[in-house]
């Protein structure tokens, strides 16, 4: 009998540390999940980081010169609700780095790209802006911009923002 009673003893301890070890290695898996899924990284992708890049272009010179229709088909729609954008005063409150009217180019610099799900991506892009004049070409200073992707129906929109990312790193 107390053979049998240290048998049963020991195989529910058995069974309760199993049954423990299973859900803390389900919890972990649970978390790594989560924090990938919206883990803000480089990107490593050239294509993507090229093609980001382009609509950022396209973006900055619609601005530069002054296509305020063009800017708002590529503009990020809750972006404008949240500021009271409309086709009249887009370009003056989209121009944050003072663009308007001028021959610039953009250079991206720096990219970060986060996963919201399977098909939608968010990038964070830092890079300078560059006058071309005359004599020289002059350095306007850094500008940052979010660019939303979906990659199922081949969207992006673009936004500024305050590079706050980038300034965290």
């Amino acid at each position: 009998m107390n053979n049998k009673k240290i048998q049963s003893i020991i195989i529910i301890v058995v069974l309760v540390v199993v049954i423990f070890v299973f859900a803390i290695v389900e919890r972990v898996n649970y978390q790594k999940t989560i924090v990938t899924k919206n883990k803000i990284h480089l990107t490593t992708d050239y294509s993507n980081f090229f093609a980001v890049d382009e609509g950022v272009n396209k973006f900055v010179s619609y601005i530069s010169n002054n296509k305020s229709n063009n800017v708002l088909n590529l503009l990020n729609k809750k972006f404008m609700e949240e500021n009271n954008i409309n086709e009249s005063n887009v370009i003056e409150k989209i121009d944050i780095c003072n663009v308007k009217n001028k021959l610039v180019s953009y250079k991206t610099k720096m990219m970060y790209e986060e996963k919201i799900n399977d098909n939608f991506y968010k990038y964070y892009v830092m890079g300078e802006l560059f006058e071309e004049t005359n004599i020289d070409t002059v350095k306007l200073g850094k500008c940052y911009y979010i660019v939303n992707v979906n990659y199922d129906s081949l969207i992006f929109d673009v936004f500024p923002y305050d590079g706050s990312l980038f300034k965290e790193k």
